[in-house]
Formats: structure tokens, C-alpha cells, sequence
């Protein structure tokens, strides 16, 4: 169920989160970083226009007790995406030292994400509404999070549209992905209609 105030209350449980195919025409990877709280990879298929969340990767230090460094994630991050040629890596655009690890491993698909957040939002509210947004019923953490994921209500008093930050690292890293592949291509779209 749903919190009050979600920022995604089109996200339906029983629709958006299926068995995702493995097989697509493009992978991507998108990224959102941190190094004291949670730091988070998706794998993401995309077939004709259709988004995939296939797989994540969710560190979350609290409930490791212990971080990691920009290595040791470069290494998990190889680890996760073994097997799968990735066409770009979108990162969080404030993860520069990230960034130049993975580059210096050899991965220069790797780039920063559009950050715009409720361009962001509404980018991939739309796929959602759309049927064009799925995830793999593996991916716990960001289900949890699409439930938890709610507007500031402070914000909003004062006109301002603005999530809570909190329960919001797969909720980037989904915006990220989304916004950075599709947000041009929205935006025109919307203006044709």
C-alpha cells in the first residue's frame, strides 16, 4: 500500500512489478552514490521504448555497519553487471572520484545523469502510467522505496514541489536512468500534443 502524499501513486504493485524477460535490445546501468548511507546500482533491459529494471544492487551501510570504498564498489560493480555489455552507465553527478574509478577500469560509457529532479519525476511518472516502466520482482529494496517515496508537505505549503529525502537512492538511480535515456524524447512528445 501506498504512503499518503506518494510521489508515484500511478505505481501499482500488482502491475508494475512482474518476472522481467532477461533478453533486451540495449542494457544500461544507472548509479546513485554514496559512500555513508546507500549506494546503488540497477541493470536495466530496454526493448521498443520499454524500460526493465532487471536487477539492483543496494549497500546500505546501516545495515551493513561498515562502508565501503570507491574500489570496493568498482568491484561489485563488475561483479554485477558480469555477463551483460552495457551501453551507457548514468551516474549521480556528484559521484566524481566513482566516476573516474570505473572510467579508469575501462568503462567509458560511464557519464553523469541529468539531475533535474521534477522533470525527473515527471519523466518517470509518465512511463509508469504508460506501461512503459517494469520491475523485476527481485528488486525489493526499490519496491520498498516506490511505496515510501512521498512529496514534503513543508515544501508544498510553500508551492514548491519537492520529495522528502528519504527513502529516495532507487528512486534516483531509477530517475537517473529514465530521465537522462528518455527525458528529451518526453519533453518533445509533450510539446507536439
Amino acid at each position: 500500500m501506498l504512503a499518503e502524499g506518494a510521489v508515484y501513486d500511478m505505481f501499482d504493485e500488482d502491475y508494475h512489478v512482474i518476472d522481467c524477460p532477461n533478453s533486451h535490445h540495449e542494457y544500461y546501468v544507472s548509479i546513485d552514490y554514496a559512500t555513508s548511507t546507500v549506494m546503488t546500482f540497477g541493470l536495466y533491459g530496454v526493448t521498443d521504448g520499454v524500460v526493465y529494471l532487471i536487477k539492483e544492487y543496494y549497500y546500505d551501510v546501516s545495515k551493513k555497519g561498515r562502508q565501503k570504498t570507491d574500489s570496493q564498489f568498482a568491484d561489485d560493480f563488475e561483479h554485477f553487471i558480469n555477463g551483460y555489455k552495457i551501453k551507457e552507465i548514468y551516474i549521480d553527478p556528484s559521484a566524481t572520484s566513482f566516476k573516474v574509478e570505473l572510467r579508469s577500469r575501462g568503462y567509458s560509457q560511464a557519464r553523469d545523469a541529468k539531475n533535474e529532479v521534477v522533470d525527473g519525476i515527471r519523466t518517470v511518472a509518465s512511463f509508469l502510467s504508460a506501461g512503459r516502466f517494469f520491475i523485476d520482482k527481485s528488486c525489493e529494496d526499490t519496491i520498498r522505496e516506490f511505496v515510501s517515496y512521498v512529496w514534503d508537505a513543508r515544501a508544498q505549503e510553500q508551492g514548491k514541489d519537492q520529495p522528502l529525502k528519504q527513502f529516495d537512492h532507487a528512486m534516483d538511480r531509477n530517475r537517473y536512468m529514465i530521465y537522462t535515456k528518455f527525458g528529451k524524447q518526453q519533453l518533445r512528445a509533450a510539446r507536439t500534443i
